[in-house]
């Protein structure tokens, strides 16, 4: 596994629990954001607090899931969108990918 296949990983797991878009740019694999303006109100150039519920719902379940792996965790509203940025902290990504293999080999013993 590689911090490229996490931050798939990790965008797979929001893309089943949430209804926000994935507008991660692959070029930069260790900068994960989605966002939404389902209910924002475009004409008022407002957000809509269901989103920024929403934004939050999913950082919680991010994070119980992941843990710390993120130097960096930002949810921010412009205009009617909700922006949810999350960057990998690549140091704590490359030992927390270490751990998953130690588990999975001594799983196999």
């Amino acid at each position: 596994m590689t911090i490229k296949d996490l931050s798939k990983e990790i965008q797979n797991f929001i893309n089943r629990i949430t209804y926000m878009d994935n507008d991660t740019d692959m070029d930069y694999y260790d900068t994960i954001m989605f966002r939404t303006r389902e209910n924002g109100n475009v004409g008022d150039e407002e957000f809509g607090s269901a989103d920024w519920d929403e934004a939050q719902r999913v950082l919680t379940q991010v994070k119980s899931k992941y843990g710390e792996i993120f130097e960096f965790i930002d949810v921010e509203p412009c205009d009617e969108w909700v922006h949810l940025e999350m960057v990998l902290d690549v140091g704590y990504v490359e030992a927390y990918i270490k751990k998953r293999k130690v588990d999975k080999f001594v799983g196999k013993l």
